[in-house]
């Protein structure tokens, strides 16, 4: 849209997906990507895989909701059913879903779970197959706009939840040339700080309008386009460290590697992972490092904001911020793809 990627060099074509785990499938199976952006779920099973976790993309728990079918008013429910509940599989939405049912203190089993895409759920939440589901933006909005005496029982921020999108890499392409990686991270950051700044807000608002006309998404109105900007809070370079630094005071443990740790106990409820390993197998800073101590990169990657921080900026990343900062696309990962050519002029990513 700006022509960022061409000021560092690089060709990136834009795959889009509907879900992080037939994202992580393609990426394992076909390479079909180099740099992505996706739920943490996904990324913790890619984390076995080959795929590594490299920064942080958004706090998405204000925009995980569980839902109601239209007429459904009750919650927690007293009694349950095969499938009264919907989400999909391997997903942060399954993250959410899972942690509120333990939250509300329902006593559920596999069987009371049922999974679909994010259309198939609206779609039984509508005929009311399903009682609850859980979906994320911009499906929230399109649902509630068209269900409009369905409720919002329960979001990750309501039960004090981060539900972290991440950015990750194909480790043979990100290692074979971190410089490379850096510069496609930096570029990223730059979107970042555009998104940051709240002189733009009425862009973005057009960007994400355009974004979702683009891809067939049912009409979301700006009001929840804007609301979703605001409440889903991104991270500047120097906070992304912050989440990412084992420091000694935590034992080694960064916030980010603590949530994957989360994810693992979580999801070993209904045996939906393997066990992937310690974090730092597949989490790194290594290529936010390299953005922040190369001075041309790191002043691109907060060209966007009125000034450059040289100071780290503490996050709580499970509050959204007082003053809320945007985000551009939820729901559907956008990334980079086909892998570096090796010809010589600009780098294709």
């Amino acid at each position: 849209e700006f022509g960022w990627f061409a000021e560092v060099g690089i060709n990136a074509d834009v795959v889009l997906y509907p879900a992080g785990s037939p994202q992580i499938a393609d990426a394992v199976d076909n390479s079909t990507w180099d740099f992505g952006i996706l739920g943490s779920v996904p990324a913790l099973i890619g984390g076995g895989q080959g795929i590594w976790t490299i920064g942080v993309s958004n706090d998405a728990s204000a925009a995980h909701q569980v839902v109601g079918a239209p007429g459904i008013n009750e919650w927690p429910p007293t009694t349950l059913e095969m499938g009264t509940f919907g989400a999909t599989s391997s997903s942060t939405g399954e993250l959410l879903m899972l942690e509120c049912l333990v939250a509300a203190g329902v006593n559920f089993t596999a069987n009371n779970i049922q999974y679909g895409s994010q259309d198939e759920l609206q779609q039984l939440l509508a005929d009311n197959a399903v009682s609850y589901a859980s979906l994320w933006s911009p499906n929230t909005h399109s649902y509630l706009q068209s269900q409009e005496s369905a409720e919002v029982f329960c979001s990750g921020s309501d039960i004090n939840l981060p539900v972290f999108n991440v950015l990750a890499v194909r480790e043979d392409w990100a290692f074979d040339d971190p410089t490379l990686a850096a510069r496609v991270l930096s570029v990223y950051l730059r979107a970042v700080g555009y998104m940051l700044n709240h002189e733009n807000l009425d862009k973005a608002v057009d960007l994400s309008r355009a974004f979702y006309y683009s891809i067939g998404a049912p009409p979301i109105s700006d009001d929840a386009l804007r609301s979703d900007l605001l409440y889903r809070p991104m991270f500047n370079l120097d906070q992304q460290m912050e989440l990412m630094d084992r420091n000694f005071v935590d034992g080694g443990v960064s916030q980010l590697d603590a949530h994957f740790n989360q994810l693992q106990t979580v999801l070993s409820f209904f045996d939906d992972t393997e066990e992937v390993g310690n974090p730092n197998e597949y989490i790194t800073d290594e290529f936010l490092r390299l953005v922040s101590e190369d001075p041309t990169l790191r002043n691109f990657a907060y060209q966007e904001l009125s000034t450059v921080s040289n100071e780290t900026v503490p996050v709580s990343p499970t509050m959204a911020p007082e003053t809320p900062a945007p985000e551009p696309t939820a729901g559907v990962p956008t990334e980079p793809g086909a892998a570096p050519s090796g010809a010589p002029g600009p780098t294709d990513a």
